[in-house]
């Protein structure tokens, strides 16, 4: 598996677990506040990590000058 299939695997990924959590959030499964800090953070995380994944998969992508 090269380094553009893992990274597409991963985008695949957060976005299936981001989802989960959205629904947690939007379907009133938060059991009190130190719960809700706790997904929010984690869907905070998972936005930085997906943001970084596309940068890399933009870096990867284009040419390199030499």
């Amino acid at each position: 598996m090269d380094a553009v299939s893992i990274i597409l695997y991963l985008k695949k990924w957060i976005k299936e677990v981001e989802a989960d959590g959205t629904e947690v959030l939007s379907s009133g499964g938060v059991k009190n506040m130190e719960h809700y800090k706790e997904i929010i953070g984690y869907l905070t995380a998972l936005n930085r990590m997906e943001q970084e994944l596309t940068r890399l998969l933009k870096q990867k992508q284009e040419p390199e000058d030499d």
